[in-house]
């Protein structure tokens, strides 16, 4: 897990997630093709975002690379179960 900040000042902690067979929720099917790799995960305390391919070696990108990727993350929305 890494931390950033944003241009306007926002906190974002950034992880990966690996969705390997199936969990609780969800079986890996049921997924979109371009999430069953993994994705990369960007969450602020108001979004969350998410980024595939996972890219390699993420955790040793410069902080100016990994805030490039998050411009180009997805938005997506919450979910309940999980917000805080």
């Amino acid at each position: 897990m890494r931390q950033l900040r944003d241009e306007a000042g926002v906190e974002w902690m950034v992880y990966a997630v690996n969705p390997v067979g199936a969990n609780e929720w969800r079986s890996i099917e049921s997924l979109p093709e371009s999430y069953r790799s993994g994705w990369l995960c960007f969450e602020s305390a108001t979004e969350k975002r998410r980024l595939t391919p996972l890219p390699p070696e993420w955790e040793s990108l410069p902080l100016e690379q990994l805030t490039g990727l998050l411009g180009t993350a997805i938005l997506v929305q919450r979910s309940a179960k999980y917000s805080h």
